[in-house]
Protein backbone atom coordinates (compact mmCIF):
# COMPACT_ATOMS: atom_id res chain seq x y z
CA UNK A 1 0.00 0.00 0.00
CA UNK A 2 2.99 2.35 0.86
CA UNK A 3 4.25 1.58 -2.89
CA UNK A 4 1.10 2.98 -4.30
CA UNK A 5 0.96 6.29 -2.45
CA UNK A 6 1.31 9.27 -5.04
CA UNK A 7 0.27 7.31 -7.90
CA UNK A 8 -3.31 7.08 -9.47
CA UNK A 9 -4.52 3.37 -8.09
CA UNK A 10 -7.42 3.17 -5.60
CA UNK A 11 -6.65 -0.31 -3.47
CA UNK A 12 -10.39 -1.66 -2.60
CA UNK A 13 -10.99 -4.74 0.18
CA UNK A 14 -14.20 -5.90 2.06
CA UNK A 15 -14.83 -7.30 4.90
CA UNK A 16 -17.46 -9.00 6.76
CA UNK A 17 -16.62 -7.52 10.25
CA UNK A 18 -14.48 -4.59 10.49
CA UNK A 19 -13.26 -4.97 14.14
CA UNK A 20 -11.50 -8.44 12.94
CA UNK A 21 -9.42 -6.02 11.07
CA UNK A 22 -6.39 -5.18 12.81
CA UNK A 23 -5.57 -1.25 13.39
CA UNK A 24 -3.31 -1.27 11.28
CA UNK A 25 -4.63 -1.55 8.21
CA UNK A 26 -7.66 0.88 9.28
CA UNK A 27 -5.29 3.58 9.90
CA UNK A 28 -5.03 6.83 7.86
CA UNK A 29 -3.18 6.70 4.96
CA UNK A 30 -3.95 2.60 4.96
CA UNK A 31 -7.73 1.29 4.69
CA UNK A 32 -9.34 5.14 5.76
CA UNK A 33 -12.49 5.35 4.07
CA UNK A 34 -14.78 3.00 5.15
CA UNK A 35 -18.32 2.28 3.26
CA UNK A 36 -21.11 -0.05 4.68
CA UNK A 37 -22.91 -1.97 2.41
CA UNK A 38 -25.90 -3.06 3.56
CA UNK A 39 -28.39 -5.64 2.29
CA UNK A 40 -30.84 -4.05 -0.05
CA UNK A 41 -34.12 -2.76 0.91
CA UNK A 42 -37.16 -0.93 -0.80
CA UNK A 43 -36.43 -0.79 -4.41
CA UNK A 44 -33.24 -1.96 -4.55
CA UNK A 45 -34.25 -5.19 -3.03
CA UNK A 46 -36.83 -4.92 -5.81
CA UNK A 47 -34.49 -4.15 -8.70
CA UNK A 48 -32.27 -7.08 -7.52
CA UNK A 49 -35.11 -9.48 -7.66
CA UNK A 50 -36.29 -8.48 -11.39
CA UNK A 51 -32.89 -9.14 -12.35
CA UNK A 52 -32.49 -12.68 -10.62
CA UNK A 53 -36.41 -13.39 -12.03
CA UNK A 54 -34.99 -11.65 -15.93
CA UNK A 55 -32.95 -15.02 -15.97
CA UNK A 56 -35.55 -17.47 -15.44
CA UNK A 57 -37.51 -18.49 -18.74
CA UNK A 58 -41.15 -18.94 -17.45
CA UNK A 59 -42.33 -16.76 -14.33
CA UNK A 60 -46.24 -15.89 -13.87
CA UNK A 61 -47.87 -13.79 -11.85
CA UNK A 62 -45.61 -12.43 -9.18
CA UNK A 63 -46.26 -9.40 -7.23
CA UNK A 64 -42.96 -7.48 -7.26
CA UNK A 65 -44.20 -5.31 -4.50
CA UNK A 66 -45.50 -6.89 -2.35
CA UNK A 67 -42.01 -10.05 -2.60
CA UNK A 68 -39.66 -6.92 -1.92
CA UNK A 69 -41.24 -5.99 0.84
CA UNK A 70 -41.38 -9.47 1.89
CA UNK A 71 -37.61 -9.61 1.20
CA UNK A 72 -36.70 -6.54 2.59
CA UNK A 73 -33.62 -6.91 4.27
CA UNK A 74 -32.36 -10.13 2.78
CA UNK A 75 -28.63 -10.31 1.53
CA UNK A 76 -28.16 -10.55 -2.51
CA UNK A 77 -27.68 -14.16 -2.05
CA UNK A 78 -30.38 -15.23 -0.11
CA UNK A 79 -32.50 -13.85 -2.83
CA UNK A 80 -31.13 -15.57 -5.31
CA UNK A 81 -31.49 -18.69 -2.95
CA UNK A 82 -35.25 -18.27 -2.73
CA UNK A 83 -35.83 -17.79 -6.10
CA UNK A 84 -33.76 -20.39 -7.35
CA UNK A 85 -35.43 -23.08 -4.93
CA UNK A 86 -38.88 -21.54 -6.37
CA UNK A 87 -37.83 -22.46 -9.35
CA UNK A 88 -36.66 -26.15 -8.74
CA UNK A 89 -39.86 -26.50 -6.49
CA UNK A 90 -41.79 -25.56 -9.75
CA UNK A 91 -40.13 -28.00 -11.62
CA UNK A 92 -41.02 -30.60 -9.17
CA UNK A 93 -44.83 -29.74 -9.56
CA UNK A 94 -44.62 -30.16 -13.00
CA UNK A 95 -45.56 -26.55 -12.84
CA UNK A 96 -45.31 -24.19 -16.38
CA UNK A 97 -44.31 -21.33 -14.37
CA UNK A 98 -42.99 -20.17 -11.12
CA UNK A 99 -45.91 -18.57 -9.38
CA UNK A 100 -45.95 -16.02 -5.87
CA UNK A 101 -47.02 -18.96 -4.17
CA UNK A 102 -43.45 -21.14 -5.43
CA UNK A 103 -41.82 -17.93 -4.00
CA UNK A 104 -43.91 -18.15 -0.78
CA UNK A 105 -43.48 -21.79 -0.30
CA UNK A 106 -39.42 -21.09 0.10
CA UNK A 107 -39.59 -17.68 2.23
CA UNK A 108 -41.92 -18.96 5.09
CA UNK A 109 -39.64 -21.86 6.33
CA UNK A 110 -35.83 -20.10 5.18
CA UNK A 111 -36.50 -16.35 5.81
CA UNK A 112 -39.30 -16.56 8.98
CA UNK A 113 -38.48 -20.22 10.39
CA UNK A 114 -42.08 -21.17 10.23
CA UNK A 115 -43.57 -24.52 8.28
CA UNK A 116 -44.49 -23.88 4.37
CA UNK A 117 -47.55 -23.52 3.16
CA UNK A 118 -50.31 -26.18 2.17
CA UNK A 119 -53.49 -26.76 1.38
CA UNK A 120 -56.43 -26.66 3.98
CA UNK A 121 -58.79 -29.98 4.10
CA UNK A 122 -62.31 -28.64 3.82
CA UNK A 123 -62.90 -30.33 7.55
CA UNK A 124 -60.24 -27.87 8.93
CA UNK A 125 -62.07 -25.04 7.58
CA UNK A 126 -65.72 -26.39 8.35
CA UNK A 127 -66.68 -24.60 11.33
CA UNK A 128 -65.23 -21.50 12.71
CA UNK A 129 -67.53 -20.78 15.29
CA UNK A 130 -66.15 -23.64 17.54
CA UNK A 131 -64.17 -21.96 19.49
CA UNK A 132 -62.69 -25.02 21.06
CA UNK A 133 -60.39 -26.32 17.94
CA UNK A 134 -56.72 -24.11 18.35
CA UNK A 135 -56.64 -23.65 15.02
CA UNK A 136 -59.39 -21.70 14.83
CA UNK A 137 -58.87 -19.39 18.03
CA UNK A 138 -55.00 -18.84 15.78
CA UNK A 139 -57.05 -17.42 12.52
CA UNK A 140 -58.98 -14.98 14.66
CA UNK A 141 -56.16 -14.43 16.62
CA UNK A 142 -54.14 -13.31 13.60
CA UNK A 143 -56.64 -12.17 11.55
CA UNK A 144 -57.25 -9.53 14.58
CA UNK A 145 -53.19 -8.38 14.16
CA UNK A 146 -54.00 -7.63 10.56
CA UNK A 147 -56.93 -5.91 10.42
CA UNK A 148 -56.06 -3.59 13.51
CA UNK A 149 -52.51 -2.72 11.73
CA UNK A 150 -54.45 -2.12 8.24
CA UNK A 151 -57.43 0.43 9.56
CA UNK A 152 -54.24 2.26 12.15
CA UNK A 153 -51.39 2.14 9.13
CA UNK A 154 -52.85 1.12 5.65
CA UNK A 155 -50.74 -1.40 3.63
CA UNK A 156 -48.33 -1.81 6.55
CA UNK A 157 -49.10 -6.19 6.88
CA UNK A 158 -46.96 -7.90 4.38
CA UNK A 159 -48.89 -11.05 4.91
CA UNK A 160 -51.15 -13.05 7.10
CA UNK A 161 -50.26 -16.79 8.03
CA UNK A 162 -51.50 -19.97 9.95
CA UNK A 163 -50.16 -23.25 10.19
CA UNK A 164 -50.66 -26.65 11.77
CA UNK A 165 -49.76 -30.44 11.30
CA UNK A 166 -47.19 -30.98 13.92
CA UNK A 167 -47.16 -27.57 15.99
CA UNK A 168 -50.10 -25.03 15.29
CA UNK A 169 -49.41 -21.32 14.92
CA UNK A 170 -49.65 -18.13 13.51
CA UNK A 171 -47.78 -15.61 12.03
CA UNK A 172 -48.77 -11.79 11.12
CA UNK A 173 -45.95 -9.89 9.12
CA UNK A 174 -45.67 -5.52 9.40
CA UNK A 175 -43.83 -3.42 7.21
CA UNK A 176 -42.96 0.33 8.15
CA UNK A 177 -42.31 2.68 5.11
CA UNK A 178 -41.26 5.67 7.23
CA UNK A 179 -44.24 7.56 6.20
CA UNK A 180 -45.72 7.39 10.21
CA UNK A 181 -44.18 9.35 12.89
CA UNK A 182 -42.11 6.69 15.40
CA UNK A 183 -45.00 7.94 18.26
CA UNK A 184 -47.85 7.00 16.14
CA UNK A 185 -45.87 3.91 14.81
CA UNK A 186 -45.29 2.82 18.47
CA UNK A 187 -48.48 3.30 19.62
CA UNK A 188 -50.12 1.03 16.81
CA UNK A 189 -47.78 -1.46 17.09
CA UNK A 190 -48.70 -2.22 20.97
CA UNK A 191 -52.72 -1.75 19.58
CA UNK A 192 -51.58 -4.29 16.59
CA UNK A 193 -49.79 -6.46 19.50
CA UNK A 194 -53.17 -6.74 21.69
CA UNK A 195 -55.51 -6.90 18.82
CA UNK A 196 -54.71 -10.84 18.85
CA UNK A 197 -55.72 -11.80 22.56
CA UNK A 198 -58.69 -9.17 21.97
CA UNK A 199 -60.26 -10.81 18.90
CA UNK A 200 -60.01 -13.77 20.82
CA UNK A 201 -61.88 -12.69 23.77
CA UNK A 202 -64.49 -11.31 21.18
CA UNK A 203 -64.99 -13.73 19.61
CA UNK A 204 -65.09 -16.72 21.64
CA UNK A 205 -65.07 -15.44 24.75
CA UNK A 206 -62.27 -16.99 26.10
CA UNK A 207 -58.93 -15.81 27.00
CA UNK A 208 -55.90 -15.92 24.41
CA UNK A 209 -53.53 -18.99 25.80
CA UNK A 210 -51.31 -18.46 23.28
CA UNK A 211 -50.49 -14.50 23.00
CA UNK A 212 -47.43 -14.61 25.85
CA UNK A 213 -44.94 -12.92 22.93
CA UNK A 214 -47.49 -10.34 22.20
CA UNK A 215 -48.24 -9.77 25.71
CA UNK A 216 -44.34 -8.84 26.03
CA UNK A 217 -44.29 -6.64 23.18
CA UNK A 218 -46.78 -4.40 24.04
CA UNK A 219 -45.75 -4.00 27.81
CA UNK A 220 -42.23 -3.56 26.91
CA UNK A 221 -43.61 -0.97 24.52
CA UNK A 222 -45.69 0.79 26.69
CA UNK A 223 -42.70 0.67 29.33
CA UNK A 224 -40.34 2.18 27.15
CA UNK A 225 -42.47 5.03 26.10
CA UNK A 226 -43.62 6.13 29.64
CA UNK A 227 -40.13 5.62 31.11
CA UNK A 228 -38.37 6.03 28.62
CA UNK A 229 -39.63 8.60 26.49
CA UNK A 230 -41.74 10.67 29.17
CA UNK A 231 -44.71 10.37 27.35
CA UNK A 232 -46.83 10.62 30.79
CA UNK A 233 -44.34 13.09 32.27
CA UNK A 234 -41.01 13.58 33.56
CA UNK A 235 -42.53 11.98 37.15
CA UNK A 236 -42.36 8.90 35.46
CA UNK A 237 -38.87 8.60 33.56
CA UNK A 238 -36.96 5.91 34.61
CA UNK A 239 -32.83 6.58 35.00
CA UNK A 240 -32.25 2.72 36.15
CA UNK A 241 -29.59 2.41 38.52
CA UNK A 242 -31.10 5.60 40.61
CA UNK A 243 -34.47 4.68 40.28
CA UNK A 244 -36.49 4.05 43.84
CA UNK A 245 -38.80 1.51 45.01
CA UNK A 246 -41.50 4.11 44.79
CA UNK A 247 -40.82 5.45 41.30
CA UNK A 248 -40.76 1.84 40.06
CA UNK A 249 -44.18 1.15 41.81
CA UNK A 250 -45.47 4.09 40.10
CA UNK A 251 -44.03 3.19 36.75
CA UNK A 252 -45.52 -0.64 36.57
CA UNK A 253 -48.66 1.04 37.73
CA UNK A 254 -48.93 3.25 34.73
CA UNK A 255 -48.01 1.19 32.41
CA UNK A 256 -50.57 -2.07 33.29
CA UNK A 257 -53.13 0.88 33.50
CA UNK A 258 -52.02 2.04 29.69
CA UNK A 259 -51.83 -1.10 28.50
CA UNK A 260 -55.51 -1.94 29.67
CA UNK A 261 -56.60 0.92 28.06
CA UNK A 262 -54.95 0.06 24.91
CA UNK A 263 -56.61 -3.26 25.16
CA UNK A 264 -59.96 -1.53 25.16
CA UNK A 265 -59.60 0.14 22.64
CA UNK A 266 -58.02 -2.73 20.61
CA UNK A 267 -61.38 -4.27 21.32
CA UNK A 268 -63.40 -1.55 20.66
CA UNK A 269 -61.74 -1.07 16.60
CA UNK A 270 -62.57 -5.15 16.35
CA UNK A 271 -65.70 -4.46 17.13
CA UNK A 272 -66.42 -1.31 14.97
CA UNK A 273 -65.02 -3.60 12.11
CA UNK A 274 -66.93 -6.73 12.39
CA UNK A 275 -67.68 -6.66 8.64
CA UNK A 276 -63.57 -6.93 7.70
CA UNK A 277 -62.60 -8.97 10.77
CA UNK A 278 -64.41 -11.70 9.76
CA UNK A 279 -63.99 -11.61 6.00
CA UNK A 280 -60.25 -11.72 6.75
CA UNK A 281 -60.18 -14.69 8.91
CA UNK A 282 -62.81 -16.54 6.78
CA UNK A 283 -60.55 -15.59 3.84
CA UNK A 284 -57.49 -16.66 6.08
CA UNK A 285 -59.09 -19.88 7.54
CA UNK A 286 -59.80 -21.05 3.36
CA UNK A 287 -56.22 -19.90 1.90
CA UNK A 288 -54.17 -20.44 5.52
CA UNK A 289 -51.97 -17.03 3.78
CA UNK A 290 -53.11 -13.81 2.84
CA UNK A 291 -50.68 -11.05 1.00
CA UNK A 292 -50.75 -7.61 1.21
CA UNK A 293 -53.01 -7.87 -1.86
CA UNK A 294 -55.41 -9.93 -0.56
CA UNK A 295 -56.33 -7.83 1.90
CA UNK A 296 -56.51 -4.96 -0.31
CA UNK A 297 -59.09 -6.49 -2.21
CA UNK A 298 -60.94 -8.02 1.24
CA UNK A 299 -60.46 -4.33 2.71
CA UNK A 300 -62.19 -3.10 -0.65
CA UNK A 301 -65.10 -5.16 -0.48
CA UNK A 302 -66.18 -4.30 3.54
CA UNK A 303 -67.39 -1.22 4.99
CA UNK A 304 -65.08 0.30 7.44
CA UNK A 305 -65.23 1.91 10.33
CA UNK A 306 -61.59 4.85 10.29
CA UNK A 307 -60.14 4.16 13.12
CA UNK A 308 -57.58 5.85 15.15
CA UNK A 309 -55.16 6.50 18.18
Amino acid sequence: IDEMKGKDVFVLATANSIRALPRSLCRAGRFDRVIKITAPRGEDAKKIIEYYLSKKAYVKDIDMDSLARILDGSSCAQLETILNEAGMIAGYKHEEAITMEHIMEVCLPIVYDVPPCEEVTEKETYNLEDGNHLINQIVYHEAGHAVVSELLCPDSVNFVYVFDGDSEGGLTDYYNDGSKMPLYWAKSRILSALAGAAAVEQKYGVADMGCRDDLDTAFNCVWNLIAGKSIQGFQLHGCKDTDSEHLSFEQEQAVSNEVERYYRQAKEILSLNKDFYESVAVNLAKKKLLTAKDIQNIKQSCTIVPAYI
